[in-house]
């Protein structure tokens, strides 16, 4: 045998005896930590509780009506915790919390029958509308008519083309009331959401309109008009129908939306 090869290797890291007191004190760092995390989860469980409280009280009072969902107000929740977002948790994981806990909120105050324009729509919607929704599926007429009849709360449709023009069935009974994706998500299918209950503002809004051309309404004074999708345009802000500057104009206040927030990378 060679003395190169009877050479003892070197001992590994992982070979070496660890330190059973570096041990005990991270044992006892861990145990200190999950603690602390459960009173954190018990201080979240009982605000989520009072929270309900609250949720009842407002339904109580009847100010949401039929359909217990207010987007705007609910965009603007997002927002104004987005903004003070700080440390380890990712923005994308903050709205879903409060994406499901605003959707629970609007189910315990009336739950709510969701049809779909298309199957696809169905992921969004339960990112949106709660996960433990259940959306039916029916055609644009359909699901429109449902809206109008009270027999749904709320129909999402795929956006309007040239080959589905379905916002021509809207009279002023029925309204666009939100965007979907609220978030950017690769792959998502946008959508708008309509309700027999009309839009809130948010705060950061854009208005969609038919029968007007972008720029009649820039000429008008509406900032930021533009083409919206075919045969529709929309203007910055919340802008309702008995706004003046409509006068002389055929156009048709279809709703709005609150713009949805940035990519989450």
């Amino acid at each position: 045998m060679s003395i190169a090869s009877s050479r003892i290797a070197p001992a590994s890291a992982d070979s070496l005896p660890s330190d059973p007191s570096a041990d005990d004190d991270r044992l006892r760092q861990l145990a200190v930590l999950r603690a602390e995390l459960d009173r954190v989860d018990d201080g979240l469980h009982d605000m989520l509780m009072h929270r309900a409280e609250l949720v009842t009280q407002v339904g109580a009072l009847g100010a949401k009506g039929r359909v217990p969902l207010r987007p705007g107000r609910e965009a603007s929740i997002l927002r104004r915790l987005l903004a003070r977002n700080r440390g380890a948790l990712a923005p994308a994981i903050l709205v879903r919390i409060w994406r499901e806990m605003l959707a629970g909120s609007s189910a315990q105050q009336n739950p709510m029958v969701i049809v779909v324009g298309d199957p696809e729509l169905v992921v969004s919607v339960r990112e949106h509308l709660g996960a433990l929704s259940r959306p039916e599926t029916a055609g644009s007429s359909e699901a429109i008519e449902r809206v109008r009849r009270g027999d749904a709360a709320l129909a999402v449709l795929r956006m309007p083309s040239a080959e589905e023009q379905w916002w021509a069935e809207l009279r002023g009974d029925v309204h666009i009331v939100a965007r979907l994706p609220y978030w950017s998500r690769p792959g998502a299918v946008e959508a708008l959401v309509l309700s027999a209950a009309a839009p809130d503002p948010s705060g950061q809004d854009r208005t969609v309109v038919a029968g007007v051309e972008p720029r009649v309404l820039s000429e008008a004074g509406f900032a930021g008009a533009a083409l919206f999708a075919d045969g529709l345009a929309e203007v910055d802000g919340f802008v309702m129908q008995d706004d003046p500057r409509w006068r002389g104009m055929s156009a048709s206040v279809l709703g709005a939306y609150a713009v949805p927030v940035g990519d989450f990378v």
